[in-house]
């Protein structure tokens, strides 16, 4: 029904945000999150195994398909999540200052 990707773990988590940023990702915001996001009907799961901070950032699919099974939830909805979690560490990247180098450095 849907094909699976065949996407290495190195590829899945390149965009991970700073030490800073994934620091404030405690299991409350984690919660907070997930509800804002529609996704509460899993918030107890990631709270029972503790996946908040560094690890709801690194977290992969193989490890969505561990906690979360067919009966929770389907592929679809696991590759969701895991794009909807990447997408945080995305945006900040977004937010980072570009380094300001002047434009006659950038000629060749």
């Amino acid at each position: 029904m849907f094909k699976q990707m065949n996407t290495s773990a190195t590829d899945e988590l390149r965009n991970v945000p700073g030490d800073d940023f994934v620091d404030q990702w405690s299991q409350e915001k984690v919660t907070s999150w997930l509800e804002e996001k529609g996704w509460g009907h899993i918030a107890s799961t990631f709270e029972e195994h503790g996946i908040c901070r560094e690890w709801f950032f690194r977290i992969t699919l193989a490890e969505l398909v561990k906690y979360l099974p067919r009966p929770i939830t389907t592929y679809a909805e696991r590759r969701r999540l895991l794009n909807d979690i990447r997408s945080l560490g995305a945006a900040t990247d977004d937010q980072k200052p570009t380094p300001n180098v002047p434009t006659h450095a950038l000629a060749v």
